[in-house]
């Protein structure tokens, strides 16, 4: 019994600490990594000797994530040009 009550504060330690140490995304970054992270995805998966089909969903999928992504980028740069910690998520992003 002793060691379930030593290991359920472990783990309730651990959970604070962890939700500590997280930053906070702001719902307009999420949304730009979520497009950014689909479209290098996509990019990936481009393969000449695909059918013609498949490429043309892939293309798709290139063209219209890429491209929400690519608008949304200078104006999260401007926004939060005074917060490193997003900059820096941001940036790590080729598109």
């Amino acid at each position: 019994m002793k060691s379930y009550r030593s290991l359920n504060l472990a783990a309730l330690l651990f959970a604070a600490f962890s939700a500590q140490s997280e930053t906070t995304v702001p719902q307009d970054v999420q949304r730009f990594i979520d497009e950014a992270e689909i479209c290098q995805h996509l990019a990936g998966e481009w393969d000449p000797s695909l059918p013609e089909q498949q490429q043309q969903e892939i293309k798709a999928g290139v063209d219209e994530h890429c491209a929400k992504a690519e608008k949304q980028l200078p104006a999260l740069r401007g926004k939060y040009s005074e917060e490193q910690d997003i900059l820096a998520m941001i940036s790590g992003y080729s598109l």
